[in-house]
Order: C-alpha cells, then structure tokens, then sequence
C-alpha cells in the first residue's frame, strides 16, 4: 500500500468541517492553563507566558489564511465562552456558557463552509 495514497490533504470541505474544532483543541488548553495557574514567580511565570503567547498566536491565526474576520471572531467569542464557563464552575451558569459555545462552534463552522465555496 502507498502511503502518499492514505496521507491526502484534505478537500476544502473536510477542512472547513473540523477548523473550528482543531482551533478549539489548540486554544481552550492554554486558555484554561492561563486560568489555573497561581503565582508569578518562577517556572510558573515562564510557563504562563509561554501558555500567553502560545494563546496569542492562535487567535491570530484564526483569523488568517482566508478564514475571514467573522470565523476569528467566532473562535474568539468562543474562548470568550470556555473564560466565562470557567469563571462560573459550580453554578448553573456553566451549562449556558457551554451551550454558547457549541454554538459558535456551529457558527464558525458554517462560516468556515460557506467561505470554502
């Protein structure tokens, strides 16, 4: 079997189909080690200034290489909503926050989908 045969690169609908999540998996991850981390002495500083600046680079590139500026913002507003459901852990707010950002996934999708045309 050719490995070049099972290694395509994906057509533009496959890949406007899982952006918004592969965004997501890269983000909400040093969103919340943003979040959970105390303290700003040490590695630990070193470690959230890494963890910021990884952030910082993917919310930019959510909004290049023809994503358009309404796909970054989705994302955005969904690391918004991922900040906001932290903030509110243990109360009933979370699962609003969480159905918001299902939302904007949904939304950045379709935005993703209708840029890929």
């Amino acid at each position: 079997m050719n490995p070049s045969a099972t290694m395509s690169p994906l057509d533009p609908t496959t890949r406007a189909i899982a952006e918004p999540y592969t965004f997501a998996l890269v983000q909400w991850p040093a969103l919340l080690g943003l979040l959970a981390l105390d303290g700003a002495e040490g590695a630990l500083l070193g470690l959230r200034v890494l963890l910021g600046l990884w952030l910082a680079l993917m919310v930019l590139a959510s909004y290049g290489r023809g994503r358009g500026f309404a796909f970054g913002n989705a994302m955005s507003l969904a690391a918004a909503c991922v900040a906001g459901a932290w903030w509110s852990q243990a109360t009933p707010w979370v699962f609003a926050w969480l159905a918001a950002v299902l939302m904007l996934l949904l939304t950045a999708q379709r935005l993703r989908l209708r840029a890929s045309r």
